[in-house]
């Protein structure tokens, strides 16, 4: 197995990461130069990147970039499966174990190590891997992710634009994506791994988290293109599985 972890100056923030990886005898490979400049200089060569990546930041284009250097060099590479992080990761040890103990059990697409938030629900055929999978296309973010080389292909596609990029994942549809839960990656604030609601309960009352789906919904279509769905399904859907539905645990940003 290998490891991309992406840095901007080469340098990693969070000082334990390399150390667990390389532990569990883990190949690392830094990526680096994931800069602003070098960001938009790439979008500026190219305009379907520069249509899909207007809404963005400096910042998270910068961030864009790097995960897509980081699926390329995978692909170049050979990979058929492979551990992406972003240099702030903070990797809980025992629970990076036993997840290593369970990637034959694994399915394919993304998972998701830690998350910035996302609606899933408990996928019942991965009950003992604590898997959650992410329905329709709800944006769900994340520092930490497995991908196998089929998913890195739909990632980056062929016109390789930065749409589908690991800080809002807005993924081609066909893209099945999980969260594992409890998270095996934390990120480091201030030294300190955080998370923001360690029960992973959205105790919101149904009339508002339905309205809060909605905007999310605009957002998505108005940034993106399309909508996600979170509202619409929990319309349809009026089953048991749709009241298990929950908004998973995230990060402050």
């Amino acid at each position: 197995m290998k490891a991309y972890i992406l840095s901007v100056d080469g340098t990693i923030r969070s000082p334990s990461l390399l150390q667990t990886l390389e532990s569990f005898g883990i190949e690392v490979h830094v990526t680096s130069g994931s800069t602003p400049d070098k960001a938009l200089k790439y979008v500026e060569v190219n305009p379907r990147s520069k249509f899909k990546s207007a809404k963005l930041n400096e910042y998270e284009l910068a961030c864009a970039y790097g995960h897509l250097q980081m699926h390329q060099e995978s692909l170049s590479s050979g990979d058929q499966k492979a551990f992406f992080f972003e240099d702030d990761a903070y990797l809980n040890v025992d629970l990076f174990g036993s997840f290593l103990r369970s990637l034959s059990a694994m399915p394919k697409g993304l998972i998701l190590l830690g998350t910035c938030g996302g609606i899933a629900w408990k996928a019942s055929r991965f009950e003992n891997l604590s898997l959650f999978r992410v329905f329709g296309n709800a944006v769900s973010g994340s520092h930490a992710y497995l991908a196998d080389r089929n998913s890195i292909e739909m990632m980056v596609g062929k016109e390789k634009n930065l749409l589908n990029y690991a800080d809002k994942f807005a993924r081609p549809r066909s893209l099945d994506l999980y969260v594992r839960y409890p998270f095996v990656a934390f990120q480091i604030k201030e030294n300190n791994p955080i998370i923001l609601r360690e029960s992973g309960q959205d105790t919101r009352s149904k009339l508002r988290r339905e309205i809060a789906w909605l905007y999310h919904d605009c957002v998505e279509f108005y940034k993106f293109g399309f909508a996600g769905g979170r509202y619409i399904e929990s319309v349809i859907k009026k089953s048991v599985v749709r009241r298990l539905v929950f908004k998973l645990p995230g990060c402050r940003d």
